[in-house]
């Protein structure tokens, strides 16, 4: 999954684009940058900052929003208004989420955003976020509105469409005030320590767009950003000589060991396959590999998320999720199926449905094996999460070796579709790939 920060270059790494690619990486996320401006600074102070030309920072990200499926986008240091009008110009045509860090000055003391840029951002930067995470003298410098309540409430009338405002101080306490639709929430937790630390917001924001990449929803980002912000504190440490720089970690490695990089990275070579774009079908793909003597999708590996259609003409396709046990309900359950008639398949992917694909996988020496989605029994359709197990029931009754797919071709409702079984995600990938070759040479 790509995302892409719209930040200044922080040569020490504590902060900035630099600090942003390694909080994407830890989430599993290829880190894109867009740099607003050069800065000279350290862990001990800021000794200046010069703006990218308004024409590089425009081709920055014209190219980059040109050339990659953008999950999210996050928005650090503009410092001019400039930036802010470009920006926020692109941001607007953009169409996905958006997190904007309103960041105003550095740890250590630096201007990121001048005052003579404040009256630009509001225009151009403010209406454009999804979410928008000042601290508290951050709010009361964009808003020009004293208390929290009221700053946040002029945010929203500038048109963000979620305030979070962070490290609210309280007794023994710290938290991160939500304001959403009218209405607002406290997300709270001790109090960390007193001393200042480096990056943790930039970590927040960033590891906040990441989470709205994958699909979910504001609360539920907003406290898993949280979670992650208070990791990186905890985990920060004196990088030079000065302020300690938060921690990001290594990149998160999937669940299941082996068998969950294994199929990591099959998904990841399936999103690469040239043309694979068009053979993802209308619900996505999503790729499977069951734990031995699996027995419920929660013994499954599968994507939370899904691989989606991008790019030109939507030919490519991009990584949206984490690999996670019980992470696949549908694509799970064909496996789990076709497992229990033959022990060998422990591994699935689904495909779009298309005769002439399948004529290709049969040409190609594959054997498939179909059923009729509209001859279901009714009992089956009303019970949930039985259809995916009834059907792959009925295309494997009688066969004496294991098949290579099973397909229907849909009924009223029901999306027609194609699983490729294998013996583990190499095998899936292999087929999938062969198939993809084949069917764009006809």
């Amino acid at each position: 999954m790509n995302v892409l920060s719209v930040a200044g270059s922080d040569p020490s790494g504590g902060s900035g684009a630099q600090g942003d690619v390694m909080t994407l990486a830890s989430l599993g996320c290829r880190g894109l940058t867009a740099v607003t401006a050069v800065t000279s600074q350290d862990t001990s102070g800021f000794a200046g900052a010069e703006p990218v030309s308004p024409k590089m920072l425009g081709a920055q990200l014209d190219s980059l929003l040109a050339d990659f499926d953008v999950a999210a986008v996050k928005v650090g240091m503009l410092l001019t208004a400039a930036a802010a009008r470009i920006v926020g110009r692109r941001i607007a045509e953009y169409g996905g989420p958006v997190v904007v860090d309103p960041v105003v000055r550095s740890t250590t003391g630096g201007v990121l955003l001048r005052r003579s840029a404040l009256p630009e951002f509001r225009r151009s930067v403010v209406p454009a976020a999804t979410v928008i995470t000042p601290n508290e003298q951050e709010l009361l410098a964009v808003s020009g509105r004293p208390g929290m309540w009221e700053g946040a409430r002029a945010l929203a009338g500038m048109g963000a469409r979620c305030v979070v405002v962070t490290g609210v101080a309280g007794p023994g306490t710290v938290s991160d005030v939500v304001f959403e639709g009218g209405k607002s929430y406290r997300l709270g937790g001790p109090a960390m320590g007193d001393g200042r630390i480096r990056g943790s917001g930039c970590a927040h924001s960033a590891a906040l767009a990441a989470y709205l990449g994958e699909g979910r929803g504001i609360g539920e980002a907003a406290r898993a950003a949280r979670r992650f912000a208070r990791r990186a504190i905890r985990s920060a440490s004196r990088a030079g000589a000065g302020i300690p720089v938060a921690g990001r970690g290594a990149p998160r490695p999937p669940e299941g060991g082996r068998r969950g990089l294994a199929l990591l990275e099959a998904v990841r070579e399936l999103a690469r396959t040239d043309g694979i774009g068009r053979h993802i079908p209308e619900c996505q793909t999503n790729f499977a590999f069951a734990r031995p003597g699996a027995k419920s999708v929660k013994d499954v590996l599968g994507l939370d998320g899904r691989i989606v259609r991008c790019g030109p003409r939507r030919e490519g396709a991009a990584v949206a999720g984490r690999v996670r046990y019980g992470g696949s309900r549908h694509v799970a359950a064909a496996v789990l199926e076709a497992g229990r008639r033959f022990p060998q398949i422990r591994s699935g992917a689904n495909m779009r449905y298309d005769e002439d694909v399948v004529r290709v996988m049969e040409g190609a020496g594959m054997s498939v094996a179909r059923y009729d989605r509209a001859a279901e029994p009714r009992r089956v359709r009303e019970e949930e999460g039985a259809s995916v197990p009834w059907g792959v029931r009925e295309a494997l009754a009688g066969l004496a070796a294991p098949c290579d797919a099973v397909c229907h071709a849909g009924a009223h409702g029901k999306e027609a579709m194609v699983v490729v079984f294998g013996r583990d995600p190499p095998d899936v990938l292999e087929k999938i790939r062969r198939v993809a070759a084949a069917a764009g040479r006809r």
